[in-house]
C-alpha cells in the first residue's frame, strides 16, 4: 500500500526584522508520500545572505526532488554552497541557516544548520 500524506493547512511568514533587506527564503516541496518545508534565513552584516538563503533552499528542493534523504541533501546542499562561495570570490560572505521541516503518514521531523 503506497504512503499518503494527509492534506495540510499551511501559512509564509518573514519579517525583515528591522533590517532594510529581507534575506529570508522559503521552499516548499510536495512529494506524494512527504512534504518538505525549507526556511533559510541570510546571515545579516556578511553580506549577500539573501543569496545564499535563496539558493540554498533551491539546492535543498533539488536534492531532496532526486530521493535523497534529508541528512544528505543538507550535506551536498553546504557542498554546493561552498562551491558557488569560490567560484565567486565570496568565501566570507554569502552565509545563510537552514530549516527543514519533513511530513509524512510516519511522523514528522526537523534538522537545522544555526539559529533559525
Amino acid at each position: 500500500m503506497k504512503n499518503t500524506v494527509q492534506m495540510i493547512s499551511y501559512d509564509c511568514l518573514t519579517n525583515p526584522g528591522g533590517r532594510k533587506l529581507n534575506e529570508d527564503s522559503l521552499g516548499i516541496l510536495i512529494k506524494s508520500d512527504r512534504l518538505f518545508f525549507i526556511l533559510c534565513d541570510g546571515l545579516g552584516g556578511h553580506g549577500n545572505g539573501d543569496v545564499a538563503s535563496s539558493y540554498v533552499v533551491e539546492q535543498m528542493k533539488k536534492f531532496l526532488e532526486q530521493g535523497e534523504t534529508v541528512e544528505d541533501s543538507v550535506i551536498y546542499t553546504q557542498q554546493e554552497l561552498r562551491i558557488k562561495q569560490k567560484d565567486e570570490n565570496l568565501e566570507n560572505s554569502m552565509k545563510t541557516t537552514l530549516t527543514c521541516l519533513s511530513i509524512a503518514s510516519e511522523g514528522a521531523k526537523f534538522v537545522h544548520v544555526g539559529d533559525s
